[in-house]
Formats: C-alpha cells, structure tokens, sequence
C-alpha cells in the first residue's frame, strides 16, 4: 500500500487504495465522509494553516498520485464509478473528454431518462419518421401529439439527434 502527502495538508496520508487516512489524533484512521449531491465522496479536511477545505475524495487521490491539476482539467473517473477512486482508475481530463466517458459508461443523462424530457422516445421516432416523409412541422405535431417546438428541436438537432 503506498501513501503519499499533499503540500499544506500535512494530517492526511492518500492511499493507493483510494483511502484518505487522518493522522490526526492518537491513531491515525480512514476518513469516511459523506457524498456530495453528485454521489462524489467529500470530506472537510483541516490544512496547515487550520482552515478548512471543503474537497471531494477523487481529487486529492488524483493530485497525491498525478500531481497538481492542470488549468483547465477535471478528475475523470476511467470506470465510471463516482465512488471508485484508486489512482489506477481516476485521472485529469479535459470536461470534454469526461463528458464523452457518460455514453460507454450508461450514465448519459439523455432521451426520458432526462428529467427535463417532454416526449418519449416512440414520439421522437415518429416525429423523425413524419419530418422525412415531407411533412411539415405544423403537420407532424398535430399527427404526433407532440408541440410545434418540440418538432423543431429534434428537425434541427437540438434534441433526440442520436435516433
């Protein structure tokens, strides 16, 4: 098990297991902490100077095992796992790059599964159907039961343009 230190945060040891171990006190221990609305484990640390630091777990694993984080770089987790974060599985990514990870992994947040969703993916289908079959905007929402607006965001892309 390799542990290493983070400049100005001297108490914690980062683990290669992902673990963030507290050398406060008598014994050290693990920190468990919480999770952060994004499912991310989080935890309020104490630095050198007795301020505190609100950081999510994968961060200081990713700049312990991978240095300092490039300007303009996110953590990206390689399996997906919001909770997975051992240096082998987290790296600095560019937001594209993470983004693009949502399609292999599942977790994409598109078609119904998104919560902003207004059709289903049947009516998208028949929309598009309708569209390339000559028919006009006007008419596709009145035979789809879909509204005019919703018809021009997936003619032009906007929405549903994976079907």
């Amino acid at each position: 098990m390799i542990e290493k230190q983070l400049p100005g945060l001297s108490r914690y040891r980062f683990r290669s297991d992902g673990e963030v171990i507290s050398y406060q006190g008598v014994e050290p221990r693990p920190l468990i902490g919480g999770l952060d609305k994004d499912g991310y484990r989080k935890f309020v640390l104490i630095d050198d100077m007795g301020g505190r630091r609100y950081v999510r777990r994968a961060s200081l694993i990713c700049a312990a095992f991978h240095g300092p984080r490039p300007k303009g770089r996110e953590v990206r987790h390689l399996d997906g796992v919001r909770q997975n974060d051992a240096p082998s599985n987290v790296v600095w990514s560019t937001h594209k790059e993470n983004c693009g990870d949502k399609l292999g992994h599942g977790t994409a947040q598109r078609g119904v599964v998104n919560g902003n969703a207004k059709i289903t993916e049947e009516q998208a289908r028949m929309v598009k159907g309708l569209l390339r079959n000559g028919l006009t905007a006007r008419e596709t929402a009145t035979i789809s039961g879909v509204t005019r607006a919703n018809v021009y965001n997936i003619k032009y892309g906007k929405t549903w343009f994976w079907l």
